[in-house]
Order: C-alpha cells, then sequence, then structure tokens
C-alpha cells in the first residue's frame, strides 16, 4: 500500500446526544453511578509518602514495599465525562474501516495516529479527519507480515516493530515511508518498545520445557533488553506469566486462572502474574526497584466455580470433548486479581479489577468484552461490569490515589494528565476511535 493523502474527510461526529436509545441509557448508568460514587478530593500525587495513612512503605534490601488496604469511601472517584470530545468512525464512503484497532497515540500536534492489524497506518487531525495512510500486509517496502508494536520517535516520527521478520519500519510525521532496519526481534515477541532513552526491550516467549506430565506449570517471558543499534542484546529478566497445564507437547490454560501482565514505559518494566494483588516495577538494568501491593481480596463466585469445576475439560481433550489425556483441568477458587496493566504517561500504574462476575454480567459482555477468562464451554470471568469498568490507579512512589471508572466496552490505549485515548466498541462490536475528558474528583 502507497501513502497518499486523502481527499475526504473521515466520519466524525458530535457527541452532544447519543445516536441510539441503547447507548442513551448506558450513558445515563454510567453518569448515575459515577454521581453516588463519587467522593473527596484527590490529594496531590507527588505528595509525601508519609502523609498516606493507607499505604505503609517499607524498604528491604533497597527494594521499595507499598502495602496498600482496599480502596473505601474515601478514595477519590475518577470518571470519564458523560460524552466523548471526539469521535472517530469508520468513513461513510468506504474510504477507511476501522477494524482490529490495537493501538491509538497522540502526536505533540494534537493529531492521532492509529495501528490495527494485521498491518494499518492511519493519520488524523485534531478534529478526526483522516490526512494519510500507509502500511498493509505484505513484503513491500512499507508492509509487514505481522506487527507486535508501533511506538514514537522523537519528533512525531513512527517506528512500526514486526517479528516477522524481524524489523522496524520507520514512518515521518506525516506519515510517509522512510526506511526499513534489521532488528532481532523475537518471532515469540508480544511486547516491544523503548527502555530508556537508549536501549529497546521485548518480552517475548521462552523458558525450560515442562515435566513430561504436569498438573500445572507457570510459563515463562523472557525480558531482552537490545542496545540504541539494536545490534546487541542480553536478557534482563525471566518471569512467570500464564499458568498452564497438561504435559510438554500439550499445555492449555487453566481456565479463569492468572495471566501473566506486563508493560514498557519510561524505562521501566511492570510485571504480575494476577495470582495475587501485587505488580513488581524493575528498572533499565533489570534491578528490582518496587513492589506494589494491595490487601484487597481476589474476586470469588461460588456458582461460577461450581459451574467450571463441571465443564473443565482434560489436557487435549477434542473439541467434541472427548479425553485423549487423563490430565483434568485444575479449577480455580478465585478470580486473578486484575486483568489488566497499564502505564499512563505520568509513569502511574493503572490496574483493572475483574468485576464480580455474576451470571447476568457474563451473558451481557462475553459477546462483545474480549476481557472474558474463558474456558471451552464458555466465559469464567469477566473484567466489565454491566456499568463499567473499575480499574485502580497508583502514583509513581505505588500509592492508590484513586479508583477510575471507565465505561463498558471501551479500552484505553493513552492517559495523559486530563484525557483518556482508546477504543470503543458498540453492541455489535463495530468500532471506533474516542477521546475522553478524565474528571478527577
Amino acid at each position: 500500500m502507497t501513502h497518499t493523502p486523502p481527499t475526504s474527510r473521515g466520519h466524525t461526529r458530535n457527541m452532544d446526544r447519543p445516536r441510539h436509545k441503547s447507548r442513551r441509557r448506558s450513558v445515563s448508568l454510567f453518569s448515575t453511578f459515577t454521581a453516588m460514587l463519587a467522593t473527596t478530593t484527590l490529594a496531590c500525587a507527588d505528595s509525601p509518602v508519609g502523609d498516606s495513612r493507607h499505604a505503609p512503605v517499607r524498604d528491604s534490601a533497597g527494594i521499595r514495599i507499598v502495602e496498600n488496604a482496599p480502596p473505601d469511601e474515601s478514595t477519590p472517584l475518577w470518571s470519564l465525562a458523560e460524552t466523548p470530545d471526539l469521535v472517530i468512525e469508520s468513513a461513510q464512503d468506504g474510504e477507511f474501516t476501522l477494524h482490529r484497532v490495537s493501538r491509538a497515540r497522540f502526536l505533540s500536534d494534537d493529531r492521532i495516529v492509529v495501528h490495527q492489524s494485521p498491518f494499518e497506518l492511519l493519520w488524523f487531525d485534531a478534529t478526526g479527519m483522516l490526512l494519510n495512510r500507509n502500511g498493509g500486509s505484505g513484503d513491500g517496502p512499507a508492509e509487514s507480515r505481522y506487527v507486535v508494536r508501533v511506538d514514537l520517535l522523537a519528533g512525531d516520527s513512527l517506528m512500526a516493530i514486526s517479528n516477522w521478520p524481524g524489523s522496524l519500519k520507520i514512518f515521518s510525521p506525516d506519515g510517509a515511508f522512510v526506511r526499513t532496519v534489521a532488528a532481532p526481534v523475537p518471532p515469540s515477541a508480544v511486547l516491544f518498545g523503548r527502555l530508556g532513552t537508549s536501549a529497546w526491550a521485548g518480552i517475548s516467549f521462552g523458558g525450560e520445557s515442562p515435566p513430561a506430565r504436569t498438573e500445572m506449570f507457570r510459563e515463562i517471558f523472557h525480558v531482552v533488553r537490545y542496545g540504541s543499534d539494536l545490534g546487541s542484546a542480553d536478557t534482563l529478566l525471566a518471569l512467570g506469566a500464564n499458568l498452564l497445564y497438561g504435559d510438554r507437547n500439550d499445555l492449555v490454560s487453566v481456565p479463569g486462572g492468572p495471566r501473566g501482565h506486563f508493560a514498557l514505559h519510561s524505562g521501566i518494566v511492570v510485571a504480575g502474574d494476577s495470582e495475587t494483588y501485587e505488580l513488581k516495577v524493575f528498572g533499565s538494568e533489570g534491578e528490582l526497584r518496587q513492589i506494589i501491593r494491595n490487601s484487597m481480596p481476589n474476586p470469588v463466585e461460588a456458582r461460577l466455580i461450581a459451574s467450571a469445576r463441571s465443564r473443565s475439560r482434560p489436557a487435549g481433550a477434542t473439541e467434541e470433548g472427548g479425553p485423549r489425556r487423563s490430565i483434568e483441568a485444575p479449577v480455580m477458587e478465585t478470580a486473578p486479581a486484575y486483568d489488566w496493566v497499564f502505564v499512563a504517561n505520568d509513569g502511574g500504574v493503572w490496574i483493572r479489577r475483574i468485576a464480580g462476575p455474576d451470571e447476568e454480567t457474563v451473558r451481557t459482555n462475553i459477546l462483545y468484552s474480549s476481557s472474558a477468562f474463558t474456558s471451552t464451554s464458555g466465559p469464567l470471568w469477566v473484567a466489565e461490569g454491566l456499568d463499567g469498568q473499575e480499574w485502580h490507579v497508583y502514583d509513581r512512589q505505588g500509592i492508590l490515589r484513586a479508583r477510575a471508572l471507565l465505561p463498558p466496552r471501551f479500552r484505553p490505549t493513552e492517559i495523559t494528565a486530563s484525557r483518556i485515548l482508546g477504543v470503543w466498541k458498540d453492541e455489535l462490536g463495530v468500532e471506533s476511535i474516542r477521546v475522553f475528558r478524565l474528571i478527577r474528583s
């Protein structure tokens, strides 16, 4: 695909009034819930550690450990404005279609660049007008078979990181293809990004093979650091990730079990396995700097646990459910502590909690939500309640500063001090880009 500036405007619309009654009802529920829960004024995010009565801090061999208590009525509640400031939808004339959007980012002049799979880049101005598009799935100069991440460089240049084959595609601020740089990005990379000003890091599958037969096995992710020229590499960390069961020839995710969550931002690696409410923050040299904990228990739902136990299949079961092996699927007694970790532009850590679950939430959300933990027979846990998603917001010191309520079916891709940019899906799974104002109550 070659880059040619479009001549028509992308489909944007003013959100003073929702288009459909179902959306009007969703907004009303969201607003009512926000109003009921809003409480005190947020304390300054950079206030001294000693000012927080809910986060005792201790030092262990140079590692900062922050013990947070669960949020309560005194915890400030953040929310999004009732209507978004900007909505970008697929063009009605078919000029572009938003589908499988993986990331959207602000540029320095408030333009927005969107990356969608398998590989397409779209540049919009601050009003939502399509300015340019580039990329494509293939072997051309600006094309790639699979891109694991799109990152910003100095001056609003763009870098698309491909692990098939390992390379970096560089694009100018206005969307023109510049060059390709060969890079040793692992074929199994699931995340690749900047680690400080002179290094890059990739997170990929790896680790030792499991025993010949095992009930449960913790998958290992490797964090690999690359030099600024991407010619040298060394392994920084080996981190526990997804919980699997089976044998070395047939590993299956534990239904509803904990999964690994990772984020790269501003020279740090944030990692957690979600088995307990704990996150670890590592520096650019792989050193453990901080551990963030919360004593909030993992969600539990007896009805769904019983249902999951009755539906769980052995490892290697056929699609019809007939077992090929006798290793039974373990059933977790609780849901994971969280299902998503996100680092905001200010370095604060946002953690999304599991909401519930309950039977009605599962039935309502599984059709359009990508945040459901599922087994072969159906959903076990979901991270969205009927009224939205609950996130816990921690500052750079690891102290819980607020709860944040985000609307259902909304996936944030960038969080600034005053706005959240992300992807929203309607009831049919149709995607749009939305910018909301962040209200810090």
